[in-house]
């Protein structure tokens, strides 16, 4: 997905980082904790702010070098939302079994399945985590559009004040339905049927924007500057996150207003780190993007049977079995395709990522 649009500068920090983001994003949905409080960390702290860091490097990668050329700003626009659109397409149709499973094709036909799926592509998601992939499209245009009239630094405050906006209306409903015009506002985005198009205008549109701004300068703070930029950000993260779900001030919260410093901050970090060219770091950035689309291709119901009435029932029954068994077969998948796109014939599985 990535390399389509990559600048002759390697990041190779960001492809470590980026790896390192989709087994943390496993966790979001595959949690290896039971207990409350290694959740609140591991889950909803560096779990979703994964989420975030990979909207980042897809804009500082894609707008690395767009800013850097006066022309063919718009082609390379083109190209990369057209993988974005293959890439999506091809998730849809790998993921089309496990909805065909879960749907009552008894009551309801085969046929209302597909207009179902259909439906479900075009306004929502395929599978819960696919949301990423358009709302990625959504927000890397909106960034473009708005820096042909506005510097990096000017778009990046755009998308950042959005997001505050959306996640005071979305995550602490408490204190803004007080004000009526915010509650109302908050109930028409809630109704809003195109899932994707408001994730990436309020959600991704603050990453990839820092993307951008990260790319459009020569930060010259050094490895430990940023290392401790991270540090505080993260750890003002995790300050953030226990006091609002110990409050109450949100219900079952997936956003918070800290991700954004904190996101710039590591993604700054990442792309900071001066390595040596090695194949690995190549194979880690194709790894990464399929390690987070593949890691659901075993749904619960399928994962129940598998281990129903074996002798690893039990452990099966675990978070910590149930996430080293997706990451093993995620990473399994992963060298698969990787190693059978390299077939003639099976070459349209690049477009996996």
């Amino acid at each position: 997905m990535q390399a389509a649009a990559a600048v002759k500068k390697q990041y190779y920090g960001l492809d470590i980082a980026k790896a390192i983001m989709a087994v943390l994003i496993i966790g979001v949905h595959r949690s290896p904790f039971s207990g409350a409080i290694a959740n609140l960390i591991f889950k909803e702290t560096f779990g979703r702010l994964a989420v975030a860091v990979f909207f980042a490097a897809a804009g500082f990668i894609f707008f690395g070098k767009t800013l850097r050329e006066k022309h063919g700003g718009f082609k390379r626009l083109l190209r990369y939302l057209s993988r974005l659109a293959l890439l999506y397409g091809a998730w849809s149709l790998l993921y089309l079994p496990a909805a065909l499973y879960r749907f009552d094709t008894a009551a309801n036909g085969v046929g209302r399945f597909f207009l179902s799926y259909v439906k479900r592509c075009a306004l929502d998601a395929p599978m819960i985590h696919l949301w990423y992939i358009p709302a990625l499209a959504v927000a890397v245009s909106t960034v473009f559009l708005l820096l042909k009239k506005l510097p990096p630094g000017a778009v990046f405050a755009v998308g950042a004040a959005l997001y505050v906006c959306y996640t005071a209306l979305e995550e602490f409903s408490v204190l803004t339905e007080k004000i009526p015009p915010a509650g109302q506002l908050a109930l028409w985005l809630a109704a809003f049927p195109v899932r994707w198009l408001i994730n990436g205008i309020f959600v991704g549109f603050a990453f990839v924007s820092a993307g951008a701004f990260a790319a459009s300068k020569e930060w010259k703070a050094g490895m430990g500057v940023r290392g401790t930029a991270a540090l505080l950000s993260v750890c003002a993260l995790l300050a953030e996150v226990f006091i609002v779900n110990r409050s109450g001030l949100a219900s079952k919260p997936e956003h918070y207003l800290l991700f954004v410093p904190a996101c710039l901050a590591v993604l700054l970090l990442a792309s900071k780190a001066d390595l040596k060219e090695r194949r690995v770091y190549l194979k880690l950035r194709e790894i990464s993007v399929l390690l987070y689309f593949s890691h659901l291709l075993v749904i619960t119901e399928w994962y129940d049977l598998l281990f129903s009435g074996t002798w690893l029932a039990g452990a099966a029954r675990t978070g910590a079995f149930f996430f080293a068994f997706t990451l093993a077969y995620s990473l399994l998948f992963s060298a698969a395709v990787l190693l059978l796109e390299k077939l003639k014939p099976l070459r349209f599985l690049k477009y996996l990522h």
